[in-house]
């Protein structure tokens, strides 16, 4: 009782006696920071000696930081190579297998203790982290085998986080060895904006952890300069091979029937055949969120290519596959950030509204926060307003086609970044807003398939979905069970009378900024009226700002 109230580093009272050890380690090991370097000491500060078993059952938070190779000082004025790519991919597929592999070795050979019990670990909360010593800005030599760290100075010319912007670290090998299943962690962290991981490799990272209840991450769909790298991320080709017991449900679909006879004959799996796996394998998953973030052109006559590959050019895979997986019998909360999105994540286009599928049966949260306002197809949801005109009267272009397809074609060669060129690549390199009104061709789809699947949602407390356009949303909507408040507005909704009258209604709410244009289509108000009954609320708004509203 003493020690948990103490604050700081109490493992120095672990020396007093044995007894007092047992009781430090309780606190002391029950969230560990561990280096890919150093796992053979964390294999060996949890189980060589019998006498330290018991610490596998106090482990709640493991971080792991996964340590890519170094490089030199003039390599900070070069682009990675395909060398560079390939040793990272290596140290990054090491050292999960060797991590997992030894929290599966505690949960297979079970460590007996004295009293005929065994230790074994249990609920991990399990964050990741990807770095190269060499990342952090001070860029020097590292010379590990000699243990010294000598400063040099900064070279003109030098890179920065630009020497990796075109890099996806990525699993390699999986087929020949895949990675061991792990069913102690239940929570993933995964946070990768700036060593950034391909999604089919974060979705591969949850499939080998079966009793996953709580997915967190954060991965990067900026990349324009590469078209090719961008379909391969998205949709890409991908090898997932691991050992996994399918749990067939009554409402398994014929695809997924497909994807499971495809998986038996160990074929080829991108980002979204992977997350049709973790919808197949896990039936233990509560919460789901993914931030899959793309910055939009500031241009508004930018079109960046189509993400969609040449096999499908009209069916988002993607979304296919988020929709499949919102729909796992255990999840009650789903969310993305900053994604591009088609009406495909809610509603399939070859589903009609009097199917009975899709239908989720646990979600209580569906949220689909800040989305972009580019399809997938590389058009945009919104459009020119007869009020703004374009400057220089283009109103589309498209990339540059000369630009390599493939970061194995950028010179690696040291070269002096030319920022400006970076930004038009991008469509950054100008100020041109005249994109002001939704497209009701490609918009209301949109609308209409979250509408129509909010009424397959039988236990939904929350939906709420919110385009951003230029860093800050112009067009947001919500629908709140009765009796269900939004987290920090209890106390303006406890002063205002009228509010709490509202509180005891389903409602949906719409609204726009006042130079948005839109209109609430014909025929929508049918199927939100399925939602709200006959004492619900509907309520469209224009404001000035919607994040005030």
């Amino acid at each position: 009782m003493i020690f948990s109230f103490l604050e700081g580093w109490i493992g120095q009272y672990a020396v007093v006696c044995r007894r007092w050890q047992e009781v430090v380690e309780r606190y002391s090991f029950r969230s560990i920071t561990i280096r890919s370097t150093n796992l053979e000491e964390f294999s060996a500060m949890f189980g060589r000696n019998p006498r330290k078993y018991h610490r596998r059952a106090f482990l709640k938070y493991v971080s792991l930081e996964v340590i890519l190779p170094t490089y030199s000082a003039r390599a900070c004025a070069e682009f990675e190579t395909p060398n560079d790519m390939m040793a990272n991919n290596w140290a990054f597929t090491d050292a999960i297998r060797t991590f997992f592999g030894i929290l599966h070795d505690w949960e297979r050979y079970g460590l007996c203790r004295q009293d005929g019990g065994s230790y074994t670990p249990c609920n991990i909360d399990f964050s990741l982290d990807i770095s190269s010593p060499m990342d952090d800005g001070n860029r020097m030599d590292i010379l590990l085998h000699k243990g010294e760290v000598p400063i040099q100075p900064q070279k003109l010319g030098d890179c920065g986080d630009a020497r990796f912007a075109h890099s996806y670290i990525e699993f390699i090998g999986l087929e020949d060895c895949p990675l061991p299943t792990v069913s102690c962690i239940f929570f993933l962290h995964a946070e990768l904006l700036r060593r950034q991981l391909t999604g089919a490799s974060a979705a591969a990272l949850a499939c080998a952890l079966p009793n996953l209840e709580d997915i967190e991450i954060a991965l990067s769909d900026h990349e324009w300069v590469f078209p090719l790298t961008r379909q391969k991320n998205r949709y890409g080709e991908y090898v997932l091979l691991h050992n996994f017991k399918v749990k067939m449900y009554a409402f398994v679909s014929f695809l997924d029937c497909c994807v499971l006879i495809t998986l038996a004959g160990k074929c080829v799996l991108d980002f979204g055949h992977a997350l049709h796996t973790l919808y197949l394998t896990n039936s233990a998953l509560r919460s789901f969120a993914l931030a899959y973030v793309m910055e939009e052109p500031t241009d508004h006559a930018f079109r960046i290519p189509s993400a969609l590959p040449d096999y499908s050019p009209d069916t988002d895979t993607l979304s296919r596959a988020l929709h499949a997986l919102s729909q796992s019998p255990t999840l009650t909360s789903f969310c993305l950030v900053g994604i591009i999105v088609s009406e495909e994540l809610f509603w399939p286009k070859d589903t009609a509204p009097s199917s009975e599928r899709p239908f989720w049966p646990s979600l209580k949260n569906f949220v689909v926060y800040a989305a972009n306002p580019i399809m997938p197809t590389g058009e945009w949801y919104l459009e020119r307003s007869i009020l703004y005109a374009t400057k220089g009267g283009q109103e589309d272009s498209t990339i540059n086609s000369g630009n390599p397809a493939d970061p194995a074609d950028v010179d690696s060669e040291p070269d002096p970044l030319d920022k400006d060129r970076e930004l038009r690549l991008c469509g950054q390199g100008r100020p041109n807003l005249f994109r002001k009104r939704l497209s009701p061709e490609v918009f209301n789809p949109l609308v209409f398939a979250f509408a129509h699947a909010v009424q397959r949602m039988p236990k939904l407390d929350i939906f709420h979905f919110s385009m951003d356009c230029g860093g800050s949303p112009v067009f947001q909507a919500e629908w709140i069970r009765d009796g269900v408040t939004l987290p920090g507005n209890e106390e303006e909704e406890e002063e205002e009378e009228e509010e709490e009258e509202v509180v005891d209604k389903k409602r949906w709410t719409f609204a726009t900024t006042e130079e948005t244009e839109w209109e609430v289509p014909v025929g929508l108000m049918a199927i939100l009226d399925h939602t709200l009954g006959p004492e619900g609320l509907f309520r469209f708004h224009k404001v000035d700002n919607i994040l005030d509203e």
